[in-house]
């Protein structure tokens, strides 16, 4: 049986609903990840992206991804134009 949670939006509280059927509005975008959720019975509210559970890809099926945190990369200075030789008269 999976367990039930209770979600806030907009100041209202809603649940007890299905931890699938959080997921799926964190997917879907109908709830943030950063909704407060509280599973059924406790009395400790955190954000849904807290919770290992409700860690979920947003769009089914793309894949998302962290950003790099890789050092810049820096930019090289051009080379000089080849400098003109002039022949003396």
């Amino acid at each position: 049986m999976s367990d039930r949670w209770h979600y806030r939006q907009d100041s209202a509280i809603h649940g007890p609903v299905d931890e699938a059927e959080v997921v799926r509005l964190i997917q879907e975008r109908e709830i943030s990840a950063r909704v407060p959720v509280c599973k059924e019975g406790a009395d400790d509210w955190m954000l849904a992206h807290e919770c290992a559970c409700f860690q979920v890809k947003v769009s089914p099926g793309e894949k998302v991804s962290k950003p790099s945190r890789s050092k810049p990369t820096v930019k090289e200075k051009s080379p000089r134009p080849a400098e003109r030789k002039t022949r003396k008269p």
